[in-house]
Order: C-alpha cells, then sequence, then structure tokens
C-alpha cells in the first residue's frame, strides 16, 4: 500500500477494493446524500413559490436536475462514482457561497454548520486522495472569497482553518488506512484459505514472503522437510543454492513476483525441476498475493519415497517367471544354444537394472570407463568393441542408470563393430561418441521412456543413425524419487 496516497500497489486488489464492500457503502452515502438535498431543495421550492421569488424557484429546479443526473450516471457508470463526490461537494459550497440568500446571523450560522456537515459527509465517502484534493480546494475557495468580499479581514480565522485543515487531514488518513489495512486482513484470511486446501499434514511444504521493502525472503512455516532442511537458515540457504535452469530458486520466484506486477494473475501450482547438491528435486510452488506476496513450495517426491507400486512389482515378478521357465525348457531340451542363453541372459540383467530404477536403488559410485566398457564386450561377444583412445577415466555416475543406457545401445547395434571415442572437457564432463550401425527408432523410443534418468548422467544426448553422442557428467546428479517404468523396453 502507498503510504502517502492510500493505495493498494496491486491494481488488482484496488479494483476489487473499489468493487466490493467499500463501493457499496460509497454508492449508499452518495444515494442518500442526493436524497437529502433533493428534500432540501423541495422545500425551498415550495417556499420560494410562497415568496413568488421565482428567480430562486427555477435555481433550486436546475439544482435538483443537476443532482439527479449526476446520481443517474453514477450509478449506471460506476467510475464516475468518485468524481461525482467531488464535483457535487464543490458545486454546492459554491451554491451556498454565492447563491444563497443572506439572512440573519442566527440561520446563517445554522446553515453554515449545515454546509460544513454535508461537506464532511460527502468527504467521508470518497478516497483519501478525493478528500484531500477537496478539503484544501474548498478551504482555498472560501479564503479568496473572504480576501475579495469581506470588508473586515479576521487572519485569526484563517489561521485556524488552516490548522483544522492539518488535523482533519490527519485524522482522514488514519481513517482510511484502517480501512484498507482491515481489508488486507480480509484478503489474507482468503489466501490462508487457498492456501490451506492445497495442503495436507503428508505433503512437506515450505511457506514464505518476500518483504518489498526490506527486498528479502522470510520464513513462515515449514512441515516435514527434514530430509533438506530443519531450520529457518538452513531453508533460506537452500533458497539461495538450489538452482532451476541456472537460477536460484530466490531468483525464479522474484522473476515471478515481477511478472505479476505486469500481468496481475495469481501462480498456482508451477512444477520445476531444480539441482541441489547433485539431487534432482521436482517441486510445485504457488504465488499469492496480498498485501505482500506468500509463496508455497510443495515437495511431492519426499513424501513419496516409502510408497510401492504392488501392479508394477507383480508384473515384473510374472515376467522374470516367464524368462525362468522358458531358461529350464531350454535346459531340459539340452538346447544349450549360445545366441538363446544370451538373450535370456540380458533380459535378466536389464529386468535386474530396471528394477534397482524402480526401488529408488540409484546411487551415485565412482566407476572406471575402461572396465565398464570391457564388461559390455565380454556381454556381447559377437560384436567387438574399439575404443579409439583408451585411457582410465573415472567418473561418479550411477552405474543402473549407465548400464541401462549401453545395453539399450548395443541392443540396437545392427553393426557388427562399435568405435567409441573419449575425451575429457575440463572438470565437469566426459564427452563420448559412439560410431556403428543403430536403429535409429529403437534409441530414441528408449530416450523418450528414460528421458529424466538419462538426464541425471548425461546431456546432450545426439542420436543418428550412425552416430550416438553426448556429454557424460564426471559427478551425476541423485533423484529424490525415481519414476516407475514399464519393461516395454524389453
Amino acid at each position: 500500500m502507498n503510504k502517502y496516497l492510500l493505495t493498494f500497489k496491486n491494481p488488482q486488489i484496488e479494483a476489487k477494493y473499489q468493487q466490493t464492500s467499500i463501493g457499496e457503502i460509497r454508492m449508499t452515502m452518495f444515494t442518500l446524500i442526493t436524497l437529502g438535498f433533493a428534500v432540501v431543495f423541495i422545500v425551498r421550492i415550495g417556499q420560494g413559490l410562497l415568496q413568488q421569488n421565482y428567480f430562486n424557484v427555477y435555481t433550486y429546479i436546475a439544482m435538483i436536475s443537476y443532482i439527479f443526473l449526476q446520481y443517474l450516471l453514477s450509478k449506471k457508470y460506476k467510475r464516475f462514482l468518485r468524481p461525482s463526490l467531488i464535483l457535487l461537494n464543490h458545486a454546492f459550497t459554491i451554491y451556498f457561497l454565492f447563491v444563497e440568500e443572506s439572512s440573519d446571523s442566527l440561520s446563517a450560522h445554522l446553515r453554515g454548520v449545515n454546509q460544513m456537515g454535508s461537506n464532511f459527509l460527502i468527504i467521508l465517502a470518497g478516497e483519501y486522495i478525493d478528500a484531500m484534493f477537496s478539503l484544501i480546494s474548498i478551504s482555498i475557495i472560501r479564503v479568496i472569497i473572504i480576501f475579495t468580499k469581506s470588508t473586515s479581514i479576521e487572519y485569526s480565522a484563517i489561521f485556524s482553518a488552516f490548522i483544522l485543515i492539518l488535523y482533519a487531514s490527519r485524522y482522514l488518513y488514519q481513517y482510511h488506512k484502517a480501512i484498507r489495512s482491515q481489508y488486507l486482513l480480509t484478503l489474507v484470511d482468503q489466501s490462508w484459505e487457498n492456501i490451506l486446501t492445497q495442503i495436507t499434514k503428508q505433503i512437506p511444504y515450505i511457506l514464505i514472503s518476500f518483504d518489498e521493502e526490506q527486498f528479502k525472503f522470510q520464513i513462515i512455516k515449514i512441515l516435514n522437510c527434514q530430509r533438506l532442511f530443519s531450520s529457518n537458515e538452513d531453508a533460506l540457504k537452500f533458497l539461495r543454492e538450489a538452482k532451476h535452469n541456472d537460477q536460484t530458486i530466490e531468483q525464479v520466484i522474484y522473476n515471478e513476483i515481477k511478472n505479476f506486477k505486469q500481468n496481475c494473475v495469481d501462480l498456482f501450482n508451477k512444477t520445476i525441476t531444480i539441482s541441489h547438491q547433485k539431487l534432482i528435486i521436482k517441486i510445485e510452488y504457488s504465488v499469492y498475493f496480498s498485501n505482500k506476496p506468500t509463496i508455497l513450495l510443495v515437495f511431492p517426491q519426499i513424501s513419496n519415497l516409502v510408497q510401492t507400486n504392488n501392479e508394477l512389482m507383480q508384473t515384473k515378478y510374472d515376467q522374470l517367471l516367464n524368462i525362468i521357465i522358458k531358461l529350464c525348457q531350454l535346459i531340459q531340451k539340452k538346447n544349450f544354444n549360445q545366441d538363446h542363453v544370451k538373450k535370456v541372459q540380458k533380459k535378466l540383467m536389464l529386468i535386474k537394472l530396471i528394477q534397482d530404477l524402480n526401488n529408488s536403488q540409484i546411487k551415485a559410485k565412482f566407476v572406471n570407463l575402461d572396465t565398464i566398457l570391457q564388461q559390455l564386450n565380454q556381454l556381447y561377444k559377437s560384436k567387438k568393441i574399439t575404443v579409439s583412445n583408451q585411457q582410465q577415466i573415472k567418473i561418479k555416475t550411477c552405474p543402473s542408470i549407465f548400464s541401462v543406457f549401453l545395453i539399450a545401445m548395443m541392443e540396437a547395434l545392427q553393426s557388427k563393430e562399435l568405435f567409441v571415442t573419449i575425451q575429457v572437457q575440463k572438470e565437469q564432463f566426459v564427452e563420448m561418441e559412439l560410431l556403428g550401425s543403430f536403429n535409429e527408432s529403437d534409441l530414441i523410443s528408449t530416450k523418450k521412456v528414460l528421458a529424466y534418468e538419462y538426464s541425471l548422467i548425461m546431456k546432450h544426448l545426439e542420436i543418428s543413425q550412425n552416430k550416438v553422442k553426448f556429454k557424460l557428467f564426471q559427478q551425476a546428479y541423485v533423484p529424490f524419487n525415481p519414476q516407475s517404468y514399464s519393461l516395454t523396453l524389453l
């Protein structure tokens, strides 16, 4: 809220404030004031007719026509309501000062009191900035009339008028600030209701706010986030360190706040993937705007770590039994065809690797690339693997994912020989290039199924019919909750 003009910085909240209860109260006040003035002028018309003062009668009729026309326009077009109150206040002030006939001092005193009362009621019905404009401009008009028409000027009265303006402005400031603060509290309550409907006790979350004046984030509440942080200081550190697309969470949220100031649209349940200390975490966040932005970060993956998929486990078990039965049938027939045995062996190995992925067995370990390629060559003896620049390179990767990737490459390899080129790039990546004849469609379909897992150990995976190229992380990321995979890869 602007502390000088007492208007909300958020234009959407300001519009809601004008349209809801305060708008209804202002319209009701405008209706009552209009009816009050109409009654006064109807009485004046009757008095003028009795006194045969037809000039005043026409003047009163003109004033009644003006107030009713203005009322109808303001009722139909709500945006005219505040300007109408200002015009009405000035019109009647000028009327009473220039048109109204003089009378005895007691009646003039009572008329002045009535006029000031109506002025103040109209001022209260408007906004603070409207009230200050009317208060100052009407007082200036009165002072100008005194200097131009009065034969003797009482400077003490003028000085007292300016003191009253200061006192009235102080009161009006506190009055409108209290009303608007109460409205903000109502919005905060509504925001909390929106927040609480999205939270269950089982889902870990962190609730934070952003102080735009101090330009910093503040922790409101943390629940079930012990795997990541336990204290407010650790949570703030997490916001500053965890990254999404090379931006910290603080930067991501701050950009959302800046975007809101342009389009004024609340943000609900946006999902992003962040990296923190070589961990990949999926989070959902929502941003709510009232007196200050409130941000809800939800970590659904943490709550799902212990969940199991019984149907998937049963499917794997059935498929494993079928493979073992086929193997037993081969043994009974004494048909030791090496190709069949190797095929069964590869399927069992692939099932074991996929089982590790589904059982959250994705762990980063130090491995030797040369050793892995030698083991792969032993598994696929019918195909030759040639490493152009063979060297001892150790990386920290996820063996289960990397093994699935290599087996998928070999299964899609149609040529009899695979040429491997390895090049170390600085301290972050190992660039690998696999040359041969591949079934490109098989590799692409596998990449789509395991895109998330591949992203943990490599980037820039390029697949073509004759070449597979990628950059292998020297230190892989580890997810909180791996996805479940079907065995369609087999």
